[in-house]
């Protein structure tokens, strides 16, 4: 059984009411929910949150269940292994029990079907302990460099007269999705594990969220790529 919880609490710290502004004149919340539900690939949708305001929105647009997060978990600086902890503790006290666990964030808006049910396939396969939306750097990182106080300074030197074609390819997290057992959500506290992979997404058609420049250009790729799951 495959289930679904959404992290979403009330505050933010760059976006004022993040989680439910509207994205292409919905709320973003509400995008998430609708395409979770189109999917038909979970038992249960369920939003773990602190906002009465975000606990009736997720209703309105389709969440099987609505968790109370206390204040302690609302914070800034809590991972999402802890608020998938929390959760799991509270469904099993409802005897739910899933085999598969999906964290997916309330404005990751631009995974696609296809994504998840690759997630799935790899966590069934090769056994990982997590497995995320990943997207591969534009240009070599082993390239990269700082310029401080008027002085260019190379992160790896190494590398300066190997040919870009000969570098490898390096990745970063692109925040639409993370799946994993439960007992492997409960067990660690982070996802950058050994034995984590990934499910790659092109780069030209995802925006992770944190300012207001990067959600006005996160609309322009949802209308420009019509990201319909």
């Amino acid at each position: 059984m495959n289930i679904c919880i959404i992290p979403a609490r009330g505050g933010s710290n760059r976006i004022k009411n993040k989680n439910i502004k509207k994205f292409n004149g919905k709320p973003i919340i509400g995008i998430v929910l609708k395409n979770l539900k189109k999917s038909k690939l979970f038992k249960k949708i369920i939003v773990s949150t602190d906002s009465k305001k975000i606990a009736d929105l997720s209703k309105k647009y389709g969440a099987d269940l609505i968790l109370r997060r206390n204040k302690k978990l609302s914070k800034n600086h809590i991972g999402s292994c802890q608020i998938i902890s929390d959760a799991i503790r509270k469904i099993e006290l409802m005897n739910i029990f899933p085999s598969n666990i999906f964290c997916i964030y309330p404005t990751s808006v631009f995974f696609k079907k296809k994504h998840l049910i690759t997630a799935i396939k790899k966590l069934r396969k090769y056994k990982s302990i997590f497995i995320f939306s990943a997207i591969k750097y534009p240009h070599p990182i082993q390239r990269s460099f700082l310029f401080k106080k008027n002085k260019l300074i190379t992160n790896f030197p190494k590398f300066k007269k190997i040919q870009t074609q000969k570098l490898n390819s390096n990745y970063f997290d692109a925040g639409q999705f993370y799946l994993a057992k439960p007992e492997n959500w409960m067990k660690y506290d982070n996802v950058f594990q050994k034995n984590s992979m990934i499910v790659e997404m092109p780069y030209n058609e995802c925006k992770d969220i944190d300012e207001m420049g990067d959600w006005k250009l996160a609309e322009l790729i949802f209308k420009a790529f019509k990201n319909k799951i």
